[in-house]
C-alpha cells in the first residue's frame, strides 16, 4: 500500500473513531453479477479500514453526484 493511500484511511478511520458512520459504496460485480462482496470485504479489512458497513451492487449509476455535505479525502483534517 503506498503512502497516500495510508494516510487517506487513516482520515477517514479517524471520522469513524469520532462516530461518523462510514460506508464503503462498490459497483464490483453490478455489471457482471459476480457477487464480488467477500473478496470487497477481505480487502477492505487488510488495509486496516474502519467502517459501519460496505455496500455492494447497490451503488447507483451516476454520471454527477451532487450531495451538500459531501467532501473530497483532500478537505478532511
Amino acid at each position: 500500500m503506498n503512502y497516500l493511500k495510508a494516510y487517506q484511511i487513516l482520515k477517514i478511520n479517524k471520522l469513524y473513531t469520532e462516530g461518523n458512520e462510514i460506508v464503503y459504496w462498490t459497483a464490483r460485480g453490478s455489471g457482471s453479477g459476480i457477487d464480488w462482496s467477500r473478496h470487497t470485504k477481505q480487502q477492505i479489512d487488510n488495509w486496516g479500514c474502519q467502517y459501519t458497513r460496505i455496500e455492494t451492487q447497490k451503488k447507483p449509476s451516476f454520471d454527477l453526484f451532487i450531495d451538500d455535505k459531501s467532501k473530497r479525502i483532500e478537505e478532511i483534517e
